[in-house]
């Protein structure tokens, strides 16, 4: 996902670390992919770092993130 996006859509502000080529979020460093200039980080990992959770909908193959309970 997305790094930037999804972090600034929660009311994060990732930080982007130069030297070790990471992006952090929430003060937890995310193992990141650089694809044409964007930061892209796995679902449950970005997820965890901004206190959301995650569900899989295999029907529609969509990640959906929420704050809170999935109940």
């Amino acid at each position: 996902m997305p790094v930037r996006a999804v972090s600034e859509s929660a009311g994060v502000a990732p930080e982007w670390l130069a030297a070790t080529k990471q992006a952090r979020v929430n003060g937890i460093d995310l193992n990141v992919k650089i694809v044409s200039g964007t930061a892209f980080a796995p679902a449950r990992e970005l997820a965890k770092a901004l206190g959301l959770e995650v569900e899989w909908d295999g029907a529609a193959k969509i990640v959906k993130l929420t704050k809170g309970c999935i109940c």
